[in-house]
């Protein structure tokens, strides 16, 4: 039996995790002994040893990224699961939109899922970080119920097929969808190889050691690999240093162009200070 973070009895342990920080609601959630305590998200941004290419998007992350779960589509799921691995895929999609390919999403997708920004956030432009577009539930529900048949239960093969379904609906997606199982989780590698990547698997929960089956993007490592920084997939959680490589973990997904040259989006994906920003000119600008 299946049951993620999500479900009820989990999401009363997520309950627990924030209430404990009396700071803000947008905290940095650090689990394990590398740092035994909440910072205040909104005082810093985590700098890691080693982080992927246009990590500040991972980061301001807060939401707008398609959080949703089974019941607010009126499917009810006696054991209460949640959709996490599927949150953890479309981020990985919409990275790849912004990021990869503009391509990546079909236009009929795109006009389904995306939402170009009208203003900048208050808390990006405050850290002096572009806003990005919404993405919205329909493409969690989408990878879920349109193209994995409502399957919580997956292997990193029935996942990684799911999102190559959405990918590919109706035409030959410029993304090539990777795929790994338990013995070759290695997600230092595919953060030196410059590749953001889902991991699943009986993760840690909390400081107190705490693990469940949950699905993050990491996108981060701290100490050669043993630790990891990754997007949680919950709102305001965008930033959690884990005391785990993740390692035995037991699915990983990645994504990249078929042509290796990779592309950023143009200035209409992105706003600073209410104004639209090229993202590459920002980014020259930040190194």
């Amino acid at each position: 039996m299946l049951k993620t973070l999500n479900d009820k009895e989990l999401i009363n342990s997520k309950t627990q995790i924030s209430s404990s920080n009396n700071k803000s609601n947008y905290s940095v959630m650090l689990l394990g002994s590398y740092v035994p305590e909440f910072r205040n998200f909104s005082k810093e941004i985590i700098k890691a040893d080693k982080e992927v290419s246009h990590s500040w998007w991972f980061k301001t992350l807060l939401d707008g990224f398609g959080y949703t779960v089974p019941i607010n589509f009126h499917y009810d799921d006696p054991m209460k699961r949640g959709l996490c691995h599927y949150i953890a895929s479309s981020i990985l999609i919409q990275y790849s939109q912004l990021f990869l390919s503009q391509d990546t999403l079909t236009k009929e997708q795109q006009e389904r899922y995306m939402i170009k920004p009208s203003n900048s956030k208050a808390n990006n432009d405050k850290w002096s970080y572009p806003t990005g577009p919404d993405f919205n539930e329909k493409l969690v529900y989408d990878l879920w119920a349109k193209y994995n048949s409502h399957w919580f239960a997956t292997s990193a093969r029935v996942l990684s097929g799911a999102v190559e379904r959405l990918l590919n609906d109706g035409r030959k997606s410029p993304i090539y969808v990777h795929h790994r199982t338990v013995g070759a989780i290695r997600p230092w590698a595919w953060i030196d190889s410059d590749q953001p990547c889902l991991i699943m698997g009986k993760i840690p929960l909390n400081s107190q050691g705490e693990r469940d089956i949950h699905a993050v993007v990491v996108y981060g490592y701290f100490d050669n690999g043993n630790k990891t920084l990754v997007h949680f997939g919950w709102p305001g959680r965008s930033q959690v240093i884990m005391d785990s490589s993740l390692y035995w973990s037991w699915t990983l997904i990645a994504l990249s162009p078929i042509n290796k040259k990779p592309t950023i989006a143009d200035k209409s994906y992105f706003m600073m200070n209410n104004k639209n920003i090229d993202v590459e000119e920002f980014e020259r600008g930040i190194q």
